[in-house]
């Protein structure tokens, strides 16, 4: 997979995503990476309780992530504002 470039990765994924919103990998490294980012998100969010939720996208979410890719993401906080 590593030597594919993106668009080769993703033709592979492509009709799994018609179907899907997300789609991940089967390769171990790159669900490894995503353990690892759940692990490091609850830590954190065990730390800051006003953070709620973080969303993945990208080829990661795809399915078509290189080793080599980074990680695009956002996170989701609970504060509101109230105006008195």
């Amino acid at each position: 997979m590593g030597r594919e470039n993106w668009h080769e990765r993703y033709k592979k994924v492509e009709p799994i995503l018609e179907k899907k919103r997300f789609h991940l990998s089967k390769e171990p490294a790159l669900q490894e990476r995503v353990h690892a980012l759940q692990a490091e998100f609850e830590k954190f969010k065990s730390e800051h309780p006003e953070v709620v939720d973080f969303t993945f996208y990208g080829s990661l979410s795809k399915g078509y992530a290189a080793e080599s890719s980074d990680i695009d993401g956002m996170l989701d906080d609970a504060i509101k504002y109230f105006v008195e």
